[in-house]
C-alpha cells in the first residue's frame, strides 16, 4: 500500500530551477528543512544530458538516501531503471505508462505518477 504521507512535501527541482545554486547544495537544504519527497526534473534548453545528468541524478539519489527520502526521476524512465529510482514521473502526452514495458517488467517500483491535465 502507498504511504500517503510521502506527498506531504513533494520537492520537484533540476540544475535549469534552482536559481544558479549547485542542485545538491538545494536538495540537501530541502531534505534538512524536512521535504518527503525529491523528484528530479531536468528540463530545458540548458539541462544536463547523458552521463552529466546521470551523474547529478546519482548525487542526489545518494542524498534522498542518507535522508530516506524517495527519489523520483521525471520523464526519463530508461535512467530511472538504470539507477533504480523509487519512481518515475511522466507527463500525460510523454508515455502510456500501462503499455510501456520497461516499466511493467520492471515492476520494482513504489511510485509511478502521471500528470493529468483536464479540460
Amino acid at each position: 500500500m502507498f504511504n500517503r504521507q510521502v506527498l506531504q512535501l513533494y520537492f520537484i527541482c533540476g540544475t535549469t530551477t534552482c536559481d544558479n545554486k549547485y542542485l545538491p547544495d538545494v536538495v540537501e537544504s530541502a531534505l534538512k528543512g524536512g521535504i518527503t519527497m525529491f523528484q528530479f526534473r531536468e528540463k530545458g534548453v540548458e539541462a544536463l544530458k547523458g552521463d552529466k545528468k546521470e551523474q547529478m541524478a546519482r548525487t542526489v539519489q545518494n542524498l534522498c538516501k542518507q535522508y530516506k527520502v524517495p527519489f523520483i526521476i521525471n520523464d526519463d524512465v530508461d535512467l530511472a531503471i538504470k539507477l533504480q529510482a523509487d519512481g518515475v514521473h511522466v507527463g500525460q502526452g510523454d508515455i502510456d505508462v500501462e503499455k510501456n514495458s520497461k516499466i511493467t517488467a520492471k515492476g520494482n517500483y513504489r511510485v509511478i505518477s502521471r500528470k493529468y491535465r483536464r479540460v
